[in-house]
């Protein structure tokens, strides 16, 4: 017994000291870090307002850190191949994920199954803003109005397409046609980019997309014609554009949110250091400039805080797609 007690002290010693051994080599590798290239890994395409702000990002912390932070697109299958390479990522802190609400709250709605679980495959390290997203259609389309197209919609079910390479402009587009009592038929892109390009070249008649997308393309003499916004408000970088409550459709409300990740299991000490540069990042004259001319808002949570908030989106989210009815594919 004696023998028994003595060995089961030392091997709580020896489990308490490799315990200090481990916290403290996490705190040295999170003043050390980073110690060589970051890879901020975007599911979607180059021009994308995604790929825009991760840009941002790479330079302020390349500024700060004198590392290289390497934007790396994955686009393709509504996200799925480029949140499915960061969850495989090695948990080091050297592979962040900066992606959407599209990825890690609506496509779980939307798909029967996915190749990653956004939930346990991810930390969530901070939120990096939130915008509401722009109903626009081609410059040379007969409709100024929201009113105006739902009319010439209403009176010819079916004929009308809207494009989407996200879940979330795929679900604005879907509580849209539920709110105004319209038939849309969906066309899906593997990028918002190649949606712009459709509606440009006049291949469908609308989509939804995140206003950074479209704005360079809305103003006067552009190519294309902002007719809603998706908030609450109008939004300060398109003062003349209505909300879609505003514009008849009383109920409707949906924004879209950009935030950072992580794999799972990296480090503790390492993913507050991540936040720190996030964070320092996001309050640079570029960040602002790029959430202010996009139509965003700054939106600060992490942590505990936005894990929390991204489970209530969830919740919030597949609320919005059982009262659209929509079946996962």
């Amino acid at each position: 017994m004696v023998l028994l007690s003595v060995f089961r002290k030392r091997r709580l010693l020896l489990s308490s000291a490799a315990g200090l051994i481990f916290i403290s080599s996490s705190i040295a590798q999170s003043q050390n870090y980073p110690e060589k290239p970051i890879r901020l890994l975007v599911p979607y395409g180059t021009g994308s307002s995604t790929d825009q702000l991760a840009r941002i990002i790479a330079e302020a912390v390349t500024g700060e850190t004198k590392q290289a932070v390497v934007v790396e697109d994955k686009p393709g299958a509504e996200g799925f191949i480029g949140v499915q390479a960061a969850a495989t990522s090695p948990a080091d802190g050297y592979t962040i994920l900066i992606t959407t609400n599209s990825t890690q709250v609506v496509n779980q709605h939307l798909y029967k199954k996915l190749p990653y679980d956004p939930i346990k495959d991810f930390i969530p390290v901070r939120t990096l803003g939130q915008s509401a997203l722009g109903m626009t259609v081609n410059a040379t389309s007969p409709y100024r109005t929201v009113t105006s197209f739902v009319e010439a919609a209403r009176k010819q079910p079916g004929k009308f397409t809207y494009g989407s390479a996200t879940a979330t402009t795929r679900l604005a587009a879907e509580l849209f046609q539920q709110q105004a009592g319209i038939q849309l038929l969906n066309v899906p892109y593997r990028a918002n980019s190649l949606t712009l390009n459709a509606l440009m070249g006049g291949e469908i008649d609308v989509m939804f997309s995140d206003t950074a997308l479209v704005i360079p393309h809305a103003k006067s003499g552009g190519k294309l014609r902002t007719i809603g916004v998706t908030g609450l408000q109008r939004m300060a970088a398109l003062p003349e554009v209505p909300t879609l409550k505003e514009s008849g459709i009383s109920d409707y409300y949906l924004t879209f949110w950009y935030g950072a990740w992580v794999p799972a299991n990296t480090p503790a000490a390492i993913v507050t250091r991540i936040n720190d540069l996030l964070g320092r990042a996001m309050k640079s004259s570029s960040a602002q400039s790029f959430l202010s001319l996009g139509g965003s808002d700054p939106f600060d949570l992490s942590g505990d805080a936005f894990a929390t908030f991204q489970l209530s989106e969830i919740a919030k989210f597949g609320r919005i797609v059982k009262g659209a009815n929509i079946t996962p594919q």
